[in-house]
């Protein structure tokens, strides 16, 4: 018995004395994992983030497992998945985009709205066309530091934009639909997101737009000024997703593409 102790004791001890980014990750101690991480100051902030983003979104149809790894492990994944992107990546049915309309997107980083946090960018609509045109709506995908979907926005507009002019229009995404998102699926609950990270680091492109060249008159040019649009539907995982239905599989039962809702949803 005394043997098993000190057998113990002398195990515990070689535990202890490993660096924490030597230690295996083990999801009922991983915040406190994390914390000793950034007490150690082994990790940048950043890679800190990667090492979290990555467990977070790990799922057993992502093709990656973070059992029996150490957070130098986890770490590698996350830098390699921030360069290339996940292995299973997300599919939309595919949209017509306007041929006569260009924009130019920009984060704006993370602020507050009604007392919300939130995903602030802009984007630059230019007419390229050689007629008047009036843009009704336009859906925007979010995704994430691995190229991950993480939401899909959709936005009544309805503004009138003359022949070579161009207007500046500024659109909000609910931080919380983001984190909802996020957490969708998961094995185990997490209470840090770094979701600050994920807004500023997050990348937001045209997921289609409906415009029209008739009966322009109908339109108004908006006055946007430094105005924010909330959004008039934001995808929700946890209600339009069906767990096991949403992703394509091979023979074996292997997720090969993640189908997560439409492209664009015109209002």
């Amino acid at each position: 018995m005394l043997s098993r102790i000190i057998f113990l004791g002398i195990a515990f001890l070689l535990c202890s004395c490993h660096s924490a980014i030597d230690r295996p990750f083990i999801a009922e101690r991983y915040e406190e994992d994390l914390s000793q991480l950034g007490l150690e100051q082994l990790v940048s902030g950043q890679e800190m983030f990667l090492i979290n983003h990555t467990v977070l979104r790990e799922r057993s149809y992502l093709d990656y497992e973070l059992k029996g790894k150490t957070f130098a492990d986890i770490l590698a994944i996350g830098k390699d998945m921030a360069a290339n992107g996940m292995k299973v990546k997300s599919e939309f049915p595919p949209v017509d985009l306007p041929t006569n309309l260009s924009v130019k997107i920009s984060n704006e980083g993370a602020g507050y709205y009604e007392q919300k946090k939130v995903l602030k960018f802009s984007a630059i609509f230019q007419n390229t066309g050689d007629k008047d045109l009036a843009l009704r709506d336009a859906s925007f995908l979010v995704y994430g530091p691995f190229h991950d979907h993480i939401t899909t926005a959709a936005f009544q507009i309805n503004t009138k934009i003359r022949r070579g002019e161009s207007q500046t229009l500024f659109f909000l995404v609910d931080a919380k639909n983001m984190r909802e998102n996020m957490l969708y699926g998961r094995s185990f609950s997490m209470g840090k997101l770094f979701l600050d990270d994920v807004i500023t680091q997050a990348d937001i492109q045209l997921g289609g737009a409906t415009v029209t060249t008739d009966n322009i008159n109908n339109y108004n040019s908006l006055d946007i000024k430094s105005e924010y649009l909330p959004a008039d539907k934001e995808f929700s995982y946890p209600r339009e997703l069906t767990k096991g239905e949403w992703y394509e599989k091979d023979a074996n039962g292997k997720a090969i593409v993640l189908k997560p809702g439409l492209r664009h949803y015109p209002q």
